[in-house]
């Protein structure tokens, strides 16, 4: 069944290496938590939005017994602001076995993110033309080090913010899975698929529609871009327009319900709420999204600069590190995963279409965030939001590898630089 999901292993050498680095990575990934205290198993989060509004749909409201953080306030009583998809799961619990169902909630995600690993190691493995200890090096390095494995503890307590990323990224990284082999329109419709349900909790996945959408424009190895064929050829054009509507029928019915829980939190299904949360209240966050906006390209200079560049500091007790003194509003994405800096080494490869489609849905994805009015408050030492974009940078690093002349001698650089991203996540962990 691996197998067929996959497209990858009909050698027996492909198999065993899938095999082999899948162990690794699961080996390495129970080791880790060891870092992670769980103090107790079930739920035990009251004031998580999507908690109550799935009590609150039970007892026939959608409204919220009591305000709690990041809610708003409409015709008089407290509203979720966020993507329906945590209500769902949460509304699947409570309907099937009522509170009790939630006993094992931390192992849930545990599990989640088990499996998050194992299908960014397939993927990996598969984009970048099976080089080993590169995709062994980037998966740890995504998984283990910050933001994921940083954010995870406050995902476990049953943060809405933190578990939202948790359950968008599993369908993400099933995503890569699936495009790393030919978009025929059956597989279309699974890529599809994973996109409509990590929308469900990330609603800015939508824009991962782009990339298959610019590789069906290519040859089918990458070589070149194959645009006249495509639109110029009749039956051609039907087929692209076919593989097209696969596609998008997931995404769009995603895209139909969240509409439908804006409509019955707000009475308008264009009104997500976000600027009706920051009423009556004086903060930080609150203040830039009065100011300028949810979105706005005043916050571009700010989040570039906290993306790549905002170095925290570190406390040493002789030549040892003990700590990180971060900045809440987050600190340089290179500075807890620099193994990002392989893109220097694969710059020349942006020649090649596949890479440059890649390197352009990676953009684009991480562009609403820059634009976003919260640099990822509260992160200190990492880049929370960079959770958003980051397994796709790592999918088109891959592809980049792939396509790239990069010596062996460079890629086992890799590893120190995964050591440290686990290195650097560990210090960030509550003791």
């Amino acid at each position: 069944m691996l197998e067929r999901f996959t497209s990858w292993g009909d050698r027996p050498q492909s198999r065993t290496i899938l095999l082999g680095t899948s162990l690794f990575v699961l080996g390495a990934c129970v080791r880790f938590l060891h870092l992670v205290a769980f103090n107790q198993l079930q739920f035990n989060n009251p004031e998580n939005p999507a908690f109550l509004e799935a009590q609150s749909l039970l007892n026939g409201t959608i409204a919220l017994p009591a305000r709690v953080h990041d809610t708003a306030v409409f015709d008089g009583a407290a509203r979720n602001i966020f993507q329906p998809g945590q209500t769902l799961y949460f509304l699947a619990h409570l309907g099937l076995g009522g509170t009790a169902s939630l006993a094992y909630y931390q192992l849930e995600l545990v599990a989640i993110a088990l499996i998050s690993a194992l299908l960014l190691n397939i993927a990996l493995l598969r984009l970048s033309g099976s080089k080993v200890i590169f995709s062994l090096s980037l998966t740890l390095s995504m998984m283990l080090g910050a933001p994921y494995f940083a954010s995870f503890p406050s995902a476990l307590g049953g943060s809405i913010y933190r578990a939202n990323h948790c359950f968008s990224i599993v369908f993400l990284v099933a995503f890569l899975v699936l495009i790393s082999s030919k978009l025929t329109a059956t597989r279309l419709g699974w890529i599809g698929a994973c996109i409509g349900a990590a929308m469900l909790f990330r609603a800015q996945y939508v824009l991962l529609l782009l990339l298959p959408v610019l590789l069906l424009l290519q040859d089918d190895e990458g070589q070149r871009w194959d645009l006249k064929a495509n639109l110029g050829n009749p039956s051609q054009r039907r087929e692209l327009l076919k593989k097209i509507g696969c596609l998008v029928i997931a995404p769009a019915l995603a895209l139909l319900l969240i509409l439908g829980f804006q409509a019955a939190r707000f009475n308008n299904p264009l009104e997500n709420g976000y600027l009706l949360a920051y009423e009556g209240r004086e903060d930080y966050i609150a203040d830039r999204a009065q100011d300028h906006g949810i979105l706005s390209e005043y916050f571009l200079p700010e989040n570039l600069y906290r993306t790549f560049w905002a170095a925290p500091e570190l406390d040493f007790d002789g030549w040892e590190i003990e700590g990180v003194k971060g900045d809440r509003r987050g600190n340089s994405l290179i500075f807890s995963q620099p193994i990002l800096l392989m893109a220097l080494l694969i710059w020349p490869s942006l020649r090649n279409p596949r890479v440059q489609a890649w390197a352009i849905a990676s953009l684009v994805l991480a562009l609403p965030v820059w634009l976003y009015h919260n640099p990822g408050v509260y992160a200190p030492g990492y880049m929370r939001l960079s959770l958003d974009y980051i397994m796709l940078w790592a999918g088109a690093l891959a592809v980049g590898v792939q396509r790239a002349t990069v010596p062996r001698p460079l890629l086992w650089l890799t590893v120190p630089a995964a050591l440290w991203a686990m290195f650097y996540a560990s210090l960030l962990i509550p003791t």
